[in-house]
């Protein structure tokens, strides 16, 4: 009834980009291979669909990305360096929209962010 814990296990990583860099105070992942693996994730779930389009040279993303900035309670969580605290937290993060083929309705990408962000 249930997948084999071993199988989520590995559909667990694959949703992870390959090339994070996470310490005790800091995760952080280069632009670009977060945008690939994000690319790469949705043409996968979109296989079928995909293969069922003609001509298809070239796909644009759309993302909106947004930052956010905390100031909050202290935890009780020790790190071995004094100078850490969780009372500051800043994130980025980044969430794919839209993924098409602009060529094929006669759109340049500046078209569509206009459409989108109006």
């Amino acid at each position: 009834m249930y997948p084999a814990y071993h199988k989520i296990k590995v559909a667990k990583q694959l949703c992870y980009p390959s090339d994070v860099n996470v310490t005790e105070t800091c995760a952080e992942i280069k632009l670009q291979s977060l945008m690939d693996h994000a690319t790469m994730r949705l043409c996968k779930v979109q296989e079928d669909v995909l293969k069922s389009v003609r001509d298809l040279r070239t796909l644009d993303i759309i993302v909106k990305w947004g930052c956010e900035g905390a100031e909050q309670s202290r935890y009780k969580q020790k790190f071995s360096s004094e100078n850490c605290s969780y009372q500051s937290l800043f994130h980025i993060s980044m969430v794919p929209i839209h993924l098409m083929d602009l060529l094929s309705l006669g759109l340049s990408p500046l078209h569509t962010c206009i459409r989108f962000f109006e």
